[in-house]
């Protein structure tokens, strides 16, 4: 999923004000680097799953002629599910 760096910012916002509120969060004094920190790590996430992404397409490439009685998005996302799993990757 492609997500704007505005509405990133506003998902560790939110977040951040959410884990704050409960207590959850302790970040000294650099509140910002925390924030980066959570930016950061949802980047990464999402990077990880453009990857995910790239080797299902890769799978449905080498096997064209398996699946070509089933509707490409419905291979893809039974592959994905199927991949992710295995990867321990929670989407």
């Amino acid at each position: 999923m492609r997500l704007s760096p505005r509405l990133i910012d506003r998902i560790v916002e939110d977040l951040f004000v959410l884990l704050e509120r409960q207590e959850i969060l302790e970040y000294g004094e650099d509140r910002e680097a925390c924030r980066e920190l959570f930016r950061a790590a949802i980047l990464a996430d999402m990077h990880a799953e453009e990857a995910l992404d790239a080797e299902v397409e890769g799978i449905i490439e080498q096997n064209r002629e398996k699946f070509r009685e089933v509707p490409a998005y419905q291979m893809f996302s039974r592959i994905k599910r199927q991949v992710a799993r295995d990867r321990g990757f929670i989407l």
